[in-house]
Parts: C-alpha cells; structure tokens; sequence
C-alpha cells in the first residue's frame, strides 16, 4: 500500500481513538446521572420513575455499540507501527488539534473531513491532511517524515 495512504490512516486512526475514549466517558456518566436520578425520584415521589430507566436503557445499548463498531473500523484503519511512527503520528494530530483550537473548528468536524478523504480517497493536495501538510512547516516535516518511515 502507498505510504501516503498508511500516513493519512494512521493519522485518522489516532485522531479517532483520540475522540472516541471521552466520548464513551460522557456516554457512561449520563447513564449513571439518569440511573442515579431515576433511583432517587422512584424512592421519593413514585415507583414508576423507574420506566426512566427501562427506556432509556435501550438508547445507551446502541450508543455503545455504536461507540464499538467506531472503534472496530478505526482499529482496523489503523496500521502497525513502530515506536517512532507512532510519534510522529502524535506530533501531527496534536498539531491537528492545536490549528482546530486556534480556528474554532469542533473535533468532530475534523475526523468527519479527514474520514471523509480516507474513504473516498481525494488526493492528498485537496485533502484535510494534505492542506495542513502542504504548508512549509513543522508539521510537513513530520508528515514527509512518517511517509518515508512508512
């Protein structure tokens, strides 16, 4: 496989992974706040507080198993790397992370347009990655980098 292709993977791979741990915290804690509330409202007022639970359980079922296909398809994404690529991959998505803090632009707006290329292949000048890359910089260092080391 091309090396651009195994970079721009590997990238998404480790910005995915990055966003889907808090998400699978946040997922869990409104679980137990509902549970928590349901419990209490069912011991106070009425017994029947607790279909609160009963019908949003099913909602946290598919939120999980949603939470396990994204990261099944993201564990597959991602190639084997040794310990250097793997740090180069973490410069580049904190580098990533740290030009969507400046613009303003939502995490989860970055990994749907750096899926985006991975899926429909664009080409690495009009990708995401690519205009990041393409600057003359620290993170087309990296980028050239991680691609030969690939």
């Amino acid at each position: 496989m091309d090396s651009t292709v195994l970079a721009v993977r590997a990238i998404t791979a480790s910005y995915g992974r990055q966003l889907l741990w808090p998400t699978l915290i946040v997922l869990v804690a409104l679980y137990i706040i509902i549970f928590g509330l349901s419990w209490w409202l069912a011991a106070v007022f009425h017994p029947l507080w607790w279909l609160l639970v009963l019908m949003l359980t099913p909602l946290f079922i598919v939120g999980c198993l949603a939470w396990g296909l994204c990261f099944f398809l993201i564990s597959r994404i991602h190639p084997k790397l040794n310990k250097t690529q793997t740090k180069l991959t973490r410069e580049i998505v904190g580098h990533i992370t740290h030009i969507a803090e400046q613009v303003g632009t939502p995490k989860f707006i970055i990994l749907g347009r750096i899926v985006r290329d991975v899926v429909f292949g664009t080409n690495l000048r009009t990708s995401y990655i690519g205009e990041i890359t393409h600057e003359p910089g620290d993170a087309k260092r990296k980028f050239d980098e991680l691609r030969k080391s690939l």
